[in-house]
């Protein structure tokens, strides 16, 4: 793949960052290490998280978290969440 210049690199995270801003679906990634990389308000909207409250950065612990909280769970059960995706992720 060809480097962008600096201006039209510029130009296309302008346009991700609006489409991301403006799509109708919730958008949640992940990276390996369980970090947020992309989040939009949709996808807090979606799980109803304050906004603010889940931001790049944040680990998919956190985000269980506050989910779990949203929804009524004990933390014991959050806990399971997260071992059990970890469990998946190994396989």
């Amino acid at each position: 793949m060809n480097a962008l210049n600096p201006q039209a690199e510029k130009a296309v995270t302008g346009l991700l960052e609006l489409t991301l801003k403006h799509m109708t679906g919730g958008i949640l990634i992940v990276d390996e290490n369980e970090a947020v990389e992309v989040v939009n308000d949709q996808a807090c909207e979606l799980f109803n998280i304050p906004r603010g409250s889940l931001v790049v950065g944040d680990t998919l612990s956190k985000f269980l978290t506050i989910v779990g909280e949203g929804v009524g769970w004990e933390p014991e059960r959050t806990a399971r969440v997260i071992h059990n995706h970890r469990l998946w992720k190994s396989e």
